[in-house]
Parts: C-alpha cells; structure tokens; sequence
C-alpha cells in the first residue's frame, strides 16, 4: 500500500515539471508594440491625456462643497434672520457656486410671490445642471472613438502584412506574417480599453451629476421654505403707505392727462365753428 502511495506521488509531482518543460514561453513587451502600432497608436495616446484630463476635471468639479457650500448656507441663514439683505446679497454675487447664484436671485426678487421665487431657482438648477452634463461629452465621445481609431489601426497594419506577403511570398514565412498581423492588432486593443475605461466613467459621472442635482435641490427647497414659509421675519417688501402713494401719483397724472385731453378737443371745436356762429355768439 506504501509502494502505491509513493509511485502516485512521484509520478503527480513529475507531471507538471514535464508540461513545464514542454511549455514555450512568449513574452510580450506591450510598451514597443504599441509604439509600433503608429500614428493610430499616437492618436490613442492623446486621446488617452484627454480622456485623463476629463476625469480629474470631473473629480474636482463633481463634489458637494462645490455645489452647496456649508460656510455660505450657514452666513446666509445668519444675515437672512437679521434682515440685511443687501450684505446677503453682495455675499452670494462673489460666490460662484450654484447654490450662490440661487441665493442672489432669491434675495434680489424676494418681494415676488414666493411660488414665482422656487420655480425661478429651479430653473436656475436646471440650467447649471444641463450644463455639468454636457461637459461629459468629452467622455463620451471617447468611448465612441477609440474602438474607431483601433480598428482603423487594424486594417492599416493587415494591408501592410499582406503586403508584405505579396512581395516577399512564401519566403518570409508564417513569421514575418504572424509579427505583422500581432502588431495591428495592438492598436484595437488599445481602444477598447481606452473605450471601457471612458464608458465606465462616463456613466459614473452621469449617476453622480443626477445625486449632485437631487442634493442641491433639497437644499434650496429647504432653504426657501426656512425663510418663506417657516420664518417669523417677512421678507422686504414694498411698505402700503409708499404703494399708496404710488397709486395717488399715477391717479393725479391720470387726471392732469384727462384734462388736457378735453381741453385740447374744446379748443378744436371751437376752431371748426363758422365765423356767422362766432358773430352771432357776440
């Protein structure tokens, strides 16, 4: 039973070091393949950088502080509730984030109706949203791109190996033709990755852009009810003793306007009737 033991144990251990043995190894050095892909593979690479820039751009765009600010929702809430306007509204001119520009807009028309108010800011939302979408585009576009250029690469390269074949016929071999065809190849593997990488970030920024939006309106509509609906201090509005005023100015020129009107038309009269009227009036 021991001698069973043994023989089947030498022999599992013997297997593999045989298939070892046998085994030929390729390497591959994928850094001078893609250099040997071309310009195709040159375009790649810029394509690449873009795609690079695109996202580190993103990351430092897509972020909470850069939409809602927590110093400035705090300093906002504070000069809303002592009632000066005018600093809260200087406050959010300098402040370039979206939840800035909603708070400009707020303080400037806050003696509007406050419905009118929330459907103003979020059109504003709206508007800034559209336009973060839009700058995702570049990754979209490359993730349409690099599979081309790839392909474009490939067919390059197929039509110098064949080529190369036509001249150079059975001498070259299966070698020379192998090493043409792996080094088209390169360059469509080369786009899809290039292609997956900006598809996966494409719509991760997509679903972050949405949660950003969602977040920034929860945000301003908290903010508006806080001081429009909830708040004990009304906002500025126009005093009743200067709108009546207003409306005692603008009936006083109404009458002034009326006045001249009917005296004007008695003045035409009088110059249309016959001078034989005029002598017998006298």
């Amino acid at each position: 039973m021991k001698h069973w033991f043994l023989g089947i144990l030498v022999v599992s251990l013997a297997i593999p070091k045989a298939f070892a043995e046998e085994e030929l190894s390729a390497e591959v050095s994928w850094l001078n393949e893609v250099i040997q892909g071309g310009m195709t593979s040159l375009a790649l690479g810029v394509l690449i950088m873009v795609m690079i820039a695109s996202v580190v751009e993103r990351f430092s765009r897509l972020r909470p502080q850069r939409f809602v600010p927590e110093d400035l929702k705090e300093k906002a809430r504070s000069l809303w509730e002592k009632g000066q306007h005018e600093e809260l509204m200087k406050l959010s001119a300098n402040d370039s984030s979206i939840f800035g520009k909603v708070i400009h807009f707020v303080t400037k028309y806050s003696a509007a109706e406050a419905d009118l108010l929330f459907s103003g800011a979020a059109d504003i939302i709206n508007r800034s949203m559209r336009g973060e979408t839009q700058k995702n585009s570049v990754l979209s576009v490359s993730a349409a791109l690099a599979p081309l250029l790839g392909l474009l690469g490939t067919m390059i390269g197929m039509i110098e190996s064949f080529k190369l074949v036509e001249l150079y016929g059975d001498e070259g071999g299966a070698s020379m033709l192998a090493g043409s065809i792996s080094k088209a190849l390169i360059t469509t593997a080369l786009g899809l990755i290039i292609a997956i990488c900006a598809l996966a970030c494409y719509n991760f920024f997509k679903a972050r852009i949405t949660n950003m939006t969602l977040y920034l309106e929860e945000e301003v509509e908290s903010l508006l009810n806080e001081w429009f609906l909830l708040s004990k201090t009304p906002p500025p509005r126009a005093s009743k003793s200067s709108a009546s005023k207003r409306v005692v100015a603008q009936n006083k020129t109404a009458s002034v306007q009326e006045q001249q009107k009917t005296g004007s038309a008695q003045n035409i009269r009088q110059a249309k009737k016959p001078a034989s009227n005029q002598a017998l009036e006298k």
